[in-house]
């Protein structure tokens, strides 16, 4: 698990958004949440296989633990390295290419290969480059509008082969793949 220190990777990128927003003075009202947790191995840590139970009356079984209601959001964003799925989707491409953000099939099909148990409700295994969207799906409040940045493929360390533009041995903090559950409204024109 010690190659996983790019884990906050998410977090990070929220973070420096919030700033930015800050620095720029920009004309908007933001609330970031950033859940922030050490993944200690304990007597009480969980373990693939357990079963947990949410606010959401949902079970979930954890497959594995490296993937992981009063607020009335209007757009919900989720960025986390999620899948190394997603890695495996688009490899380089984006690198090479210089596109920035790659749209993603939010589809039942993925969904429905997360549910499909027998002792929980949903499982959070799924190397498909849409399940880890699909898991966070299951738990982004009806109210809100929805995009997940899925950053696993962009975020950690660079190796300096395909990344010739950065920096080698650093995390890149790049966003890449994203899904989107509904349109999202302009809001800065409200």
């Amino acid at each position: 698990m010690a190659e996983y220190k790019g884990d906050l990777a998410g977090g990070a990128i929220a973070i420096a958004a919030m700033r930015a927003i800050a620095v720029f003075q920009l004309p908007i009202n933001v609330i970031c949440l950033v859940p922030l947790c050490e993944n200690a191995i304990s007597g009480k840590s969980i373990r693939p296989g357990d079963v947990v139970f949410t606010c959401r009356h949902k079970t979930i079984q954890i497959a594995n633990p490296d993937h992981e209601g009063r607020l009335e959001p209007r757009l919900l964003i989720t960025i986390s390295t999620q899948t190394s799925g997603v890695r495996a989707a688009l490899g380089a491409t984006g690198t090479v290419t210089g596109d920035r953000v790659w749209r993603l099939p939010l589809w039942k099909f993925f969904c429905e290969k997360l549910v499909d148990l027998m002792n929980a409700d949903i499982t959070n295994k799924g190397n498909e480059p849409s399940s880890g969207a699909c898991f966070i799906k299951e738990f982004v409040p009806a109210c809100c509008e929805w995009i997940h940045f899925d950053i696993t493929a962009v975020a950690l360390k660079c190796d300096g082969r395909e990344d010739t533009y950065y920096t080698e041995g650093l995390m890149t903090g790049r966003p890449n793949p994203y899904h989107r559950a509904a349109p999202v409204p302009s809001l800065l024109s409200s």
